[in-house]
């Protein structure tokens, strides 16, 4: 449950260090923002529906695919 703690921390304060490197300062805090709002109610219908496993998994794994999305096309794009 550490390392689960420990990659969404790193993650999500990674991501809020990262705004200001964007072309579009405003526009990807307030996108960030609104997805942040979106991904914490549809977790927790994750939650609810599918355990709490499946969910962790599904969040791993949709955020791997972000992360390999992410490495593949850059950051200044």
């Amino acid at each position: 449950m550490a390392f689960v703690w420990l990659a969404t921390s790193f993650n999500y304060y990674l991501i809020t260090f990262l705004i200001n490197t964007f072309k579009k300062v405003y526009q990807s805090a307030v996108m960030s923002s609104l997805s942040e709002v979106a991904a914490t109610f549809i977790s927790g219908f994750f939650y609810v529906w599918f355990g709490t496993r499946a969910s962790i998994s599904a969040s791993f794994g949709l955020s791997l695919i972000g992360a390999i999305l992410l490495l593949s096309y850059g950051l200044g794009h």
